[in-house]
């Protein structure tokens, strides 16, 4: 063909390919796109204008808007302009060449409107469903020398929620240039969005899909978390009012065979966090704050498997809540209530293919906490606020799986008072781990609520401090070591001013405590400055037995009958003890009390009672649960800052039979101080005298053995005392009785008792004995006396001849022996009585009357001792002259009868018999022993008192 010819065919071609592209084509487009998205989409399409270039191949769609498919008046996505510019290399090329592809002012609208329906859902779906799909997808071949998409906005709303959710993101711009499927190096990229609240995301890269690799950096910046709240908002308790995150990091992904990919230079940060209730008033005062929160240096590689990251900071973390009962305001605020599947069911997942995965490694390097605080309201606390400041904890090496222990440190304060600091390492794998911690000033009183109700008591001040060491196994604390100190701490019962109880210091030394094994060692327990109230109100009753709040319902379950046992009362009775396992056990060498005291009231006297047992020091040693241990004390103080006071002696408390020999003495207690005591148990006040006591008392199987030695010094009762209360004996004269020459009175009152015996009472028991001894002294004072000199003689009473009113020798003796008694008790006064028998003392002085007669009548007393003739015929005479003889003559005796009954003896002759023994023996008293004559006084004689049947005196004793 000739060149010119060739020329026209070519003009003439090309003619007609600008006409139809002008007249046919593009018109065809304009018209034509329209019912065909109608019939292939079952939407309606409208453009302001399709054009086509014919001389620079450019298709170009201006104001394009397509609808949804069951609305045609509500948009579904719309643009600006499409610029699309084919490339005349495409004839000579493998696949589609472009030169420019640009797409400007997209608007685009993602719904979901159903469980699993969207807008979009029509567009995927594949007309031909059963067609199988193809073994394999070639990648089409496209070239395009510059790709621009700028959308205006992209919208995406879910209609299935009430109220609907919707956000968008702004000025979306993606650009690519030497995009190619065909080409293995990779080609840039970059991605620019902004969305509802501000946060822009940045996106750039090489990307190659024939190489099936990429690599970039991609930038999130201030994106707003309130964004994706809304979306989650009907399932949270919570709303997040402000918030902002930042993720910056280079990546690299190969989705060859198996996807690689990998992560470098990341970041992650979370700024101004803040976190509230969405029901204000459901839960006030609830929160969570954070300033910020940073991920640094974040490493994440599949093909290792591994996750590293070199700090994790956060700083000002601040938690509100409160605890009422059983609620948590913060497990409140962060309860999560998903909806639930609408089929009512869910449905069974597909079994998947076991594989083999590898284990992802993590790795942090570095976490901090720069500072926190917590506002907690509970009513388990004292004040009910709790501030905790100053929260800063740091933690490096954590490793998992764990490869070794990590350092940790944690420091905070409470209260602006106290500082708790712990650092140690933790294997955050097997759980194990040391710690040491530090506690300053903790105030005991913050935890004053925890105390049981039954408790009817508070406590006042109290800082606690402590310092030492913890291990754990698997979490679990397995031992402690500390030493700390309580101070100043009173336990004051509810409705009273002063302590029961309370203390300047209470230290310990060495305490460790193995949780394990159940022991519990302190090396030295040291108490300072105790003080200890025991007050006896006026209705008997003890300050301490207030300690306890009685419970009205057990009462009243404890008045009525007798509850059968329960089954598992029953089994635990039928339970062997020594299956049980061994209970915890306590060994605490010396305990050390110093500078303290005991402050002793009684009210229910008439007259109040009070004292002091201070300057209390001393020890404690051997303070152990093992049985076989024995517990010893020494304690020393003083009454009322003058009167010794020692307490010492061993103890076994926890033998199977606790055994014990104790000791208690006080020296020099003045015993004024007991007037309360004496006015209203003896009906006197005392004004004066010292009482030194000592006490000793031991206990052996199960019985109590106690040796009172009672010494009292120069006492003097005061004034007549009333007292209901008061013992009806008469007291002056058993302490004159008791009292010796020196004005001192030496007591020793044994006490025993049986521990088992369910009656028994230490109180009374002592109480019993010294009642006793008085009782003995006062009704039996002659045995009293009679031990002083050591005599067995009953020197009450002195036996005379009959119708004699001389002492002989044995009387003398008794007389003697009294007399020395009195000495020993110069309080004492002697009351003399003298006594007669009417019948041997009446009819010795008939005798007498009768010999004197017979002896007138010149008879001699050899006569009248022998009984001679001269003396029967001389008695035979007076018979017969009495005016009642009888011819018969009677025996001798008989005779001699009814001729000493003629010489009647009165009262008044046996009255001054009995008279004339107490003046001899006052006199003998008074002349040969040397006893004061007005301590012994002879009493009158009454010849009609029954009690005159001894021949001889009676003694009576007075003060």
């Amino acid at each position: 063909m000739k060149p010119l010819r060739f020329l026209q065919w070519i003009a003439t071609t090309y003619l007609i390919y600008v006409v139809l592209c002008l007249l046919v084509i593009m018109p065809a487009m304009n018209f034509a796109a329209p019912p065909l998205a109608r019939d292939a989409l079952d939407r309606t399409l409208r453009t302001e204008l399709i054009l086509f270039n014919p001389f620079t191949l450019n298709l170009q769609v201006r104001k394009l808007e397509l609808s949804e498919p069951d609305d045609e008046d509500r948009l579904f996505a719309a643009f600006d302009t499409l610029d699309v510019n084919l490339s005349l290399a495409s004839l000579v090329s493998k696949g589609w060449v472009f030169d420019a592809i640009e797409l400007q002012g997209l608007h685009g609208i993602l719904r979901r409107t159903g469980a699993d329906s969207f807008n979009i859902s029509d567009l995927l779906t594949s007309e031909d469903t059963d067609a199988a799909p193809s073994e394999t997808t070639e990648i089409p071949g496209i070239s395009i020398g510059e790709l621009v998409l700028h959308a205006r906005r992209l919208t995406t709303s879910d209609e299935t929620r009430s109220p609907a959710y919707e956000t968008h993101w702004d000025d979306l711009a993606i650009a690519v240039r030497d995009f190619s499927t065909l080409k293995e190096a990779g080609q840039p990229y970059r991605l620019e969005v902004t969305a509802e609240a501000g946060g822009r995301l940045y996106w750039e890269g090489d990307l190659s899909i024939p190489g099936t690799m990429s690599e970039g950096r991609v930038v999130l910046s201030d994106a707003q978390l309130r964004t994706p709240w809304r979306y989650a908002k009907p399932w949270l308790a919570f709303e997040v009012d402000s918030g902002t995150l930042t993720v910056e990091a280079h990546y690299s992904i190969n989705w060859a065979d198996t996807p690689i990919w990998s992560l470098s230079q990341g970041t992650v940060s979370i700024d101004n966090l803040n976190i509230l209730p969405i029901d204000r008033a459901a839960l006030p005062d609830t929160y969570t704050r954070m300033e910020s929160l940073k991920v640094s240096g974040i490493e994440i590689d599949s093909a290792s498997s591994s996750v590293t990251v070199d700090s994790l900071t956060t700083d000002g973390i601040s938690l509100s809540g409160f605890s009422e009962e059983e609620r948590v305001s913060l497990v409140d605020l962060f309860d999560v209530q998903l909806p639930d599947d609408e089929s009512g069911t869910a449905a069974d997942p597909e079994p998947q293919p076991t594989q083999q995965t590898p284990e992802w490694t993590v790795a942090l390097a570095k976490f901090e906490n720069r500072a926190g605080a917590i506002d907690w309201r509970s009513e388990m606390t004292k004040p009910a606020l709790t501030q905790v400041r100053g929260i800063k904890a740091t933690a490096t090496d954590i490793n998992w799986p764990a490869a070794g222990p990590s350092p940790m440190t944690l420091a905070l304060v409470v209260n602006d008072q106290s500082q708790l600091a712990v650092q140690g390492q933790l294997h955050i794998g097997s759980g194990d781990g040391n710690f040491d911690y530090s506690l300053q000033a903790l105030p005991l009183e913050l935890f004053a609520p925890l105390i049981p109700e039954v408790l009817n008591a508070e406590v006042r001040g109290g800082n606690t401090s402590l310092k030492g060491t913890v291990a754990l196994s698997e979490f679990n604390p397995t031992n402690t070591q500390l030493e700390g100190e309580v101070d100043t701490l009173q336990v004051v019962i509810h409705e009273e001013t002063d302590a029961i109880s309370g203390w300047d210091s209470f230290r310990w030394r060495g305490l460790n405590v193995d949780i394990v094994g159940q022991t519990v060692t302190a090396q030295t327990l040291l108490l300072d400055g105790y003080t200890g109230r025991l007050h006896i109100r006026e209705d008997g009753t003890i300050n301490s037995q207030r300690l306890l709040q009685s419970n009205s319902e057990e009462d009243e379950d404890s008045s009525g009958e007798a509850q059968s046992p329960s089954e598992s009362d029953a089994e635990l009775a039928g339970k062997n003890p020594a299956d049980e396992a061994p209970g915890w056990q306590v060994s605490v060498p010396e305990i050390v009390i110093s500078d303290s005291s005991i402050n002793f009231k009684d009210e229910s006297l008439p007259i109040n009672f009070q004292a002091v047992i201070g300057d209390l020091n001393g020890d404690i040693t051997g303070l152990s649960t093992d049985p076989a241990s024995t517990l010893a004390v020494d304690l020393k103080g003083s009454v009322e800052g003058y009167a010794p006071v020692t307490l010492g002696g061993t103890v076994k408390p926890f033998a199977e039979q606790p055994e014990m020999g104790m000791g208690l003495t006080f020296e020099g207690v003045d015993l004024v101080l007991l007037t309360p005591y004496s006015g209203t148990y003896a009906g006197y006040d005392i004004e004066r005298g010292l009482l030194n006591l000592d006490l000793e008392y031991s206990l052996e199987n199960n019985r109590l053995q106690g040796d009172n030695k009672v010494v009292v010094d120069q006492l003097k009762l005061g004034d007549r005392v009333e007292s209901d209360r008061a013992v009806d004996l008469p007291i002056e004269l058993a302490l004159a009785l008791l009292t010796d020459i020196n004005g001192v009175i030496d007591l020793a009152v044994p006490v025993s008792g049986d521990l088992a015996d369910p009656q028994f009472s230490i109180g009374s028991v002592i109480v019993g004995a010294f009642v006793n001894l008085i009782t003995k002294a006062v009704t039996a004072p002659f045995s009293l006396l009679a031990n002083l000199v050591g005599t067995e003689d009953d020197l009450e009473r002195v036996v005379y001849n009959a119708g004699s009113p001389d002492l002989d020798e044995r009387g003398k003796t008794k007389l003697t022996e009294l007399a020395g008694a009195l000495e020993q008790r110069p309080s004492l006064q002697l009351i003399i009585k003298g006594r007669f028998n009417r019948d041997s003392d009446g009819r010795r002085m008939q005798v007498a009357a009768l010999n004197a007669d017979l002896m007138a009548d010149g008879l001699s007393q050899d006569d009248i001792d022998a009984r001679s003739d001269r003396f029967l015929a001389a008695v035979e005479r007076r018979y017969k002259r009495l005016d009642n003889a009888t011819d018969e003559t009677p025996t001798h005796s008989a005779q001699r009868d009814a001729v000493l009954a003629t010489y009647p003896v009165d009262d008044s002759t046996l009255a001054d018999l009995a008279l004339a023994r107490a003046t001899n023996a006052k006199a003998f008293l008074v002349n040969d022993t040397g006893l004061d004559a007005d301590r012994a006084v002879i009493d009158g004689v009454d010849a009609t008192d029954e009690a005159n049947r001894v021949s001889g005196i009676e003694f009576a004793i007075d003060q």
